[in-house]
């Protein structure tokens, strides 16, 4: 049971850190999501399981949970597939972004032109 608990140990802290590269490429926070719970799913039975050996039976979650997943990802619809594929909205903002940047440096740069003029 022990190897059981730390593979899934493993298995969480690997999601959590893949998740954290991708949230934080995207400049969002690093939200909880799945992982995160496996992990606090993980712990909970670990520190339960010195006061009964019901707390064990926890673990049959994590079978549920993913069937779960895998059914939203493919019978969910856009919400379970926009995960991912890249949004067109935020190719948008970025070029909105990146437009209002240039207009401000050329708005300095004009500013300092006529400083030193």
């Amino acid at each position: 049971m022990a190897a059981v608990l730390v593979s899934l140990s493993g298995f969480a802290y690997k999601g959590i850190l893949e998740d954290h590269a991708n949230t934080t490429s995207n400049g969002e926070a690093l939200k909880g999501g799945l992982s995160l719970d496996l992990l606090g799913l993980v712990v909970l039975v670990q520190f339960g399981s010195f006061v009964s050996s019901y707390f064990y039976w926890l673990l049959g979650l994590v079978p549920i949970v993913g069937g779960y997943k895998l059914y939203s990802t493919f019978k969910g619809g856009k919400e379970a597939i926009g995960a991912f594929m890249p949004h067109s909205n935020e190719k948008k903002g970025d070029e909105v972004d990146n437009e209002e940047a240039t207009a401000k440096r050329q708005k300095r740069a004009e500013r300092r032109r006529q400083k030193w003029n």
